[in-house]
């Protein structure tokens, strides 16, 4: 037993030393869906609105997927133009992932459907009223929900009630914006897979 501890000892101190790693990156796929231009893809457009009939939705297939996130997460975006002092409202995206090129709001929202029916917009993360450059926070838990694959993106839209545009700068932009910024670390699945590792280590060099 007392072999046994003495050998676990330096697995410990490693999983103990493991820090967590900051991430900051942009989305792979972003585009606006309009339920007034339901055939319309805005993939490559140089700015995406958001009004009562609009969503900017933003996907990141480049995440560290498995992994475990540490606190709240950062989402920082260009708000290039806006008609009034209303706020826009950050959200989760619900309803799968989507290709920039080909989304539509007829070939991603179900038939007879709303932006409601993919964006969660019973469930709002962050507003603001601000322009130019905007951070909104992303709390833990959406963010680990990124990280797990349960929730597909995030997405900006009209919080319920306001009918004022407001355009956003997407990844196509010179200042490449939007960026999300967080903190994780490997999951403890494959911590404990380093943990045996190091302690295989240690047995074979006795």
């Amino acid at each position: 037993m007392k072999r046994l501890l003495v050998l676990a000892l330096p697995v410990m101190l490693l999983c103990g030393l493991v820090s967590a790693d900051s991430f900051s990156l942009w989305p792979t796929e972003d585009a606006m869906i309009e339920a007034d231009k339901p055939t319309a893809n805005t993939g490559a457009s140089a700015t995406l609105c958001v009004t009562a009939s609009k969503a900017m939705l933003m996907q990141w297939d480049n995440l560290p997927f498995g992994w475990t996130a540490v606190g709240d997460a950062t989402l920082t975006v260009r708000i290039v133009w806006k008609e009034a002092a209303l706020p826009n409202g950050l959200y989760e995206l619900t309803g799968g992932s989507f290709d920039e090129d080909t989304v539509t709001f007829e070939n991603y929202v179900p038939a007879g459907g709303a932006i409601a029916d993919v964006v969660d917009m019973d469930n709002l993360l962050d507003s603001s009223i601000d322009s130019g450059w905007v951070s909104f926070t992303v709390p833990q838990a959406t963010m680990q929900k990124l990280l797990d694959g349960t929730i597909s993106g995030l997405a900006f839209a009209r919080i319920q009630g306001e009918y004022m545009n407001s355009c956003f700068k997407p990844k196509e932009g010179a200042d490449l914006e939007p960026y999300l910024s967080f903190e994780a670390v490997p999951e403890p699945a494959t911590m404990s897979l380093l943990g045996l590792g190091g302690l295989a280590l240690i047995r074979r060099r006795r």
